[in-house]
């Protein structure tokens, strides 16, 4: 019995003791855990904190560069503005509300002057110096750097006086502009070399401006007739030019304050062979619709002319103009100083 005692007091024990073992690992693996647990969030709550400082130096560091970086805008001055381009005016009813605005838009996006002589410093021609900015060229004429430029030439129209005179009214518009003042009645009758058909447009004007079977002329007639018109001024003189694109126009003559007047057809509609007849052994082609305008401007967009049909600072696309131009074979006349050699069609 007490053997049989002793067995089971020891069962006992054993039992108690593994049980009590057991409590311990479990209190020990909890406490172990907890402490793991503790040390992680130690661990990761200082690394994030750590990643947000870092960030927010990081994006100090970006202001404080954005901020050193920066240049301040200054919009161009009212003078700037006007000494760049001037503006169709709000009684120019052939001028749309939409052209309007976009030509304003372009000339308030023009360069400052500083900008400007930056620029134009890079490209000056032998010969030409820099004031405030802008090109004075050898000649006197001053060339500005720009994306869009308006000359204002006085207005003649056509209609109804003279329905077939676009060359010869375009020529009195030029020739205002240079100073002289002249009418298209002393123009025509004074100045212009008239036939009658068959006739070559390049010596001379076909029929009577003054009525509908007038033909017209081309840019060798009309350079004569300005030049008869010009011959008490030893200044001034005009040439036909050939093979300039309207960009160059724009570049070479209207940047120089110089009015071009070019031909290309009635509203830019598309050019197609009209009559043809022989003259003096040669075949004559006339080209339908015909017509002679003076360019005066230009934009971003559109050419800008006096058309002697329309109205004053009549807006075409550039595509249109330079399709009407080059088929009328991109011929002109301009009026420069007697001394100012341009390229004309003998290459002179």
């Amino acid at each position: 019995m007490w053997y049989a005692n002793r067995i089971r007091l020891f069962q006992m024990f054993e039992i108690t003791g593994v049980s009590l073992i057991k409590k311990v690992f479990i209190i020990l693996m909890s406490i172990l855990v907890i402490l793991m647990g503790w040390m992680m969030v130690v661990l990761f709550g200082n690394g994030a904190a750590g990643d947000g400082a870092d960030a927010a130096e990081r994006a100090n560091v970006s202001v404080v560069q954005s901020e050193e970086t920066s240049v301040p805008i200054t919009a161009p001055s009212q003078k700037e503005l006007s000494s760049l381009s001037t503006a169709p005016s709000h009684n120019d009813a052939s001028v749309s509300n939409s052209d309007q605005s976009q030509n304003q838009v372009s000339i308030q996006s023009s360069t400052s002057s500083e900008e400007v002589a930056e620029e134009s410093s890079i490209s000056v021609n032998e010969g030409e110096t820099t004031e405030n900015g802008v090109i004075v060229s050898g000649d006197g004429y001053k060339v500005y750097s720009s994306s869009s430029k308006l000359l204002d030439v006085p207005y003649v129209c056509q209609l109804p006086d003279y329905p077939t005179g676009c060359e010869g009214i375009s020529a009195v518009m030029a020739l205002n502009y240079a100073g002289m003042a002249i009418t298209p009645e002393e123009f025509f009758d004074h100045c212009l070399t008239m036939t009658y058909y068959p006739f070559d447009p390049d010596l001379s004007y076909c029929g009577n401006p003054r009525d509908d079977s007038g033909f017209g002329c081309y840019a060798p007639v009309i350079a004569e007739a300005m030049n008869r018109a010009l011959s008490d001024r030893d200044d001034c003189q005009a040439y036909a030019v050939y093979g300039k694109t309207v960009d160059e126009l724009c570049e070479q003559y209207i940047n120089k304050n110089v009015p071009v007047v070019i031909w290309a057809s009635e509203n830019m509609d598309v050019v197609r062979p009209s009559s043809s007849w022989m003259y003096n052994g040669k075949l004559i082609q006339w080209y339908a619709p015909e017509h002679c305008l003076v360019l005066v401007g230009y934009d971003e967009e559109y050419y800008y002319f006096n058309d002697p049909m329309q109205n004053k600072n009549i807006s075409y696309s550039k595509a249109a103009v330079n399709d009407a131009y080059t088929a009328m074979g991109m011929q002109c006349v301009v009026i420069t100083r007697a001394n100012n050699r341009v390229i004309t069609e003998n290459g002179t």
